[in-house]
C-alpha cells in the first residue's frame, strides 16, 4: 500500500500530467508487452483503475497520460521499489 506522500504525488502528478495519445486496444494491453503495475484508486464507495507502464498511466477509457515530464522511465518503479 502506498503512503499518504506517494498517493499525493501521483494524484498532483496526474492532475498535471499532459496527454500523450489514445490507445485503441484492450486495457491490459495498452502498454505492450505488458503493464507495470495497476493502481485501484477508491472514492466515495467507487474503484477506479489505472494501468501504468514506466512513466505513463492509462485508465479505463484508454487515454494514456505522461506522468513524468522529463520521461523518467523509473517513474513509477522508483514509487514502488521500497514496497
Amino acid at each position: 500500500m502506498l503512503n499518504k506522500n506517494e498517493i499525493e504525488k501521483i494524484v498532483i502528478d496526474w492532475n498535471t500530467s499532459e496527454v500523450l495519445d489514445f490507445r485503441d486496444k484492450p486495457f491490459d494491453s495498452i502498454f505492450y508487452p505488458d503493464f507495470h503495475y495497476k493502481l485501484y484508486i477508491y472514492q466515495n464507495g467507487e474503484e477506479t483503475e489505472f494501468i501504468t507502464g514506466s512513466h505513463l498511466m492509462a485508465g479505463k477509457n484508454k487515454w494514456t497520460y505522461l506522468m513524468s515530464p522529463e520521461m523518467d522511465t523509473d517513474y513509477f518503479n522508483d514509487i514502488w521499489k521500497s514496497k
